[in-house]
């Protein structure tokens, strides 16, 4: 996925690198432990500044039937320092599912906002 810096207009390239999660019997649910790996590039030649991005990220939630019980949306917020072009963050967040419910993650191009 590619996003826009809003303040040094660069491109910089998103993607998924590696996604680990643990589960956990919690009431009648099931509390999902995420630890998500991003690999960030930019190319130093456009830009090679401090410059402030938002990753934004989407949660369904699936219950045992495959129904979308449930939607969560939320950014991860950083900047790319001076002279990085490539950043591994690890991005870490907690969710509920119904018990033998399930997730799934997505990165999405924009922040977007879900009612609840």
């Amino acid at each position: 996925m590619e996003l826009i810096t809003p303040d040094t207009l660069q491109p910089v390239k998103i993607r998924l690198n590696g996604v680990s999660a643990r589960c956990f019997p919690y009431e009648d649910e099931i509390l999902f432990d995420v630890s998500v790996g991003l690999k960030i590039s930019r190319d130093l030649a456009d830009s090679s500044e401090v410059s402030k991005i938002q990753v934004p990220f989407i949660v369904a939630i699936i219950d045992e039937a495959e129904t979308v019980t449930g939607h969560e949306s939320f950014a991860y917020r950083m900047a790319l320092s001076k002279r990085t072009e490539n950043l591994f963050p690890v991005v870490d967040f907690k969710v509920k599912a119904p018990k033998n419910g399930r997730i799934i993650l997505s990165l999405t191009p924009k922040t977007i906002h879900l009612d609840k």
